[in-house]
């Protein structure tokens, strides 16, 4: 004879048992990531000149000697003005370093021209206001390891620690700006930059106008 109790029993027990919650296991998470080294010197002009001097041409050489001939070559000219108020010496300064630099192997593309914000002018000095600062960077990728290979006799844990290696050490071969890497340049529409862009065509009054189309209908 069956116990009336014993089925219902079995079923709570299978259900309960088919409801806990099991925590998923975790894959090695392989992420890239890149290393950065800056080296940077401060150009120093007088009012009225924009012409790099001899001395100062030499020293930006020698600033890039310090490079690694293996790593490509990046620059940002900060300059100790606004991006509105800046006046014409200082830009025809830029337009030389910029000139130079890319004589001496920067592509253009990677060279990058920082203006001061308000409250870095704010704070500024007046003997620092003909100076401009140079920095030289490189950025290095993290390539993982991938050289514990599977083996049949392999635990499933160090098995799954081998997944995914082979996919992110042949992307970051791959990739021909590794400061994008470690920058995280985001390339979204909601990307700050093109945010500003707007905001300077409205401050220059350079808004375009919307081009309205109109299609007729063919009877």
């Amino acid at each position: 004879m069956t116990n009336k109790f014993l089925i219902p029993g079995l079923l709570a027990l299978l259900l309960t048992a088919c409801s806990e919650e099991q925590e998923p296991k975790k894959f090695n998470d392989w992420s890239l990531s890149a290393e950065n080294t800056s080296w940077f010197e401060v150009l120093t002009f007088k009012t009225s000149h924009h012409d790099l001097t001899k001395l100062q041409s030499q020293s930006l050489k020698t600033l890039i000697a310090q490079t690694d001939d293996d790593l490509p070559l990046y620059a940002r000219i900060q300059i100790n003005a606004s991006k509105y108020t800046v006046d014409q010496a200082t830009l025809l300064r830029t337009k030389a370093i910029k000139k130079l630099l890319q004589i001496y192997g920067i592509k253009g593309h990677r060279i990058d021209v920082i203006y001061a914000s308000p409250a870095e002018l704010a704070a500024q000095l007046d003997e620092n206001k003909h100076k401009i600062m140079v920095v030289i960077d490189q950025y290095k990728l993290n390539l993982p390891d991938c050289t514990k290979k599977p083996t049949l006799d392999m635990r499933q844990d160090d098995l799954e620690a081998t997944l995914g290696c082979a996919t992110i050490r042949n992307q970051a071969i791959m990739i021909a700006e590794p400061r994008d890497v470690y920058r995280a340049q985001s390339k979204a529409p909601t990307d700050a930059t093109r945010q500003n862009l707007a905001v300077d065509y409205y401050r220059t009054d350079k808004v375009k106008a919307v081009v309205v189309e109109k299609a007729s209908s063919s009877k």
